[in-house]
């Protein structure tokens, strides 16, 4: 009977302790995406970023930002970042969710430079009805 209820206490002890052990690595596993997103985000805020975003939409529409020009103003989707062989985000044109431009950057030559650029079909249509 003595045996059982060691081995019983001896079973639950090391139960318990794989199971903080997980808490223990949830935890930080968690407190790092925090960490990573806020790098995310204070990236995509940047002036640099910024400015190769503006340049881009200038070169779609060199009427852009003004009453002219169909691109008046761009926001970013902060929910869209995502990070994995470079870092992207969706950048949304006059407040609208169906008219955006997909950015990504690559690390390249110790620098984080813009290499891929897409836009929406709805953005497409929209600068070409401005022509």
């Amino acid at each position: 009977m003595r045996v059982i209820r060691t081995s019983f206490i001896i079973v639950f002890c090391i139960i318990s302790a794989l199971f903080l052990a997980y808490q223990g690595v949830y935890w930080m596993v968690q407190n790092n995406k925090k960490a990573q997103y806020a790098e995310l985000v204070s990236f995509f805020d940047s002036q640099e970023v910024r400015g190769d975003i503006e340049k881009v939409l200038k070169s779609k529409d060199p009427h852009a930002f003004t009453e002219a020009g169909a691109i008046r103003k761009y926001d970013l989707d902060y929910s869209s970042i995502a990070e994995g062989t470079g870092r992207s985000i969706r950048v949304l044109i006059n407040g609208d969710p169906s008219i955006y431009l997909g950015v990504k950057y690559i690390f390249i030559n110790s620098k984080w430079q813009m290499s891929i650029v897409t836009s929406s079909n709805k953005l497409q249509q929209l600068l070409k009805s401005t022509e």
